[in-house]
């Protein structure tokens, strides 16, 4: 965030009775709406190929259109998904940091496991 936006969002919170531990929870959850850095899940295929398919886990389908993927604000939550449909190796699924800056998603980070 810029400093001009901390400053109103301050301003803003500051109108309100607040106690300090709300006025702090307020502050994170605002940095966490305007930080563009989230995670997805893909696979490769063949394992270790060229082809990239992204996890919607709403339907639990795959398509190598980035922009169909489901979105985890933590690394620690896709991980986890990940690992848990895993399950018996029958897929390796692995996590990929993004960006969404700009309305675009961008692959920052492939991570091989």
């Amino acid at each position: 965030m810029n400093n001009s936006k901390d400053q109103k969002i301050d301003t803003e919170i500051d109108d309100l009775d607040l106690t300090p531990e709300e006025i702090r929870k307020i502050k994170k959850v605002a940095r966490d709406i305007q930080n563009p850095v989230r995670y997805v899940i893909y696979s490769e295929i063949p394992p270790g190929g060229a082809w990239k398919m992204f996890l919607n886990v709403s339907d639990y389908t795959f398509c190598d259109d980035i922009f169909t993927a489901t979105l985890f604000k933590t690394e620690k939550m896709a991980r986890a998904l990940a690992e848990a449909c895993s399950g018996e190796k029958v897929m390796n699924l692995l996590v990929a940091k993004i960006t969404t800056k700009s309305g675009k998603r961008k692959v920052l980070k492939y991570w091989r496991e």
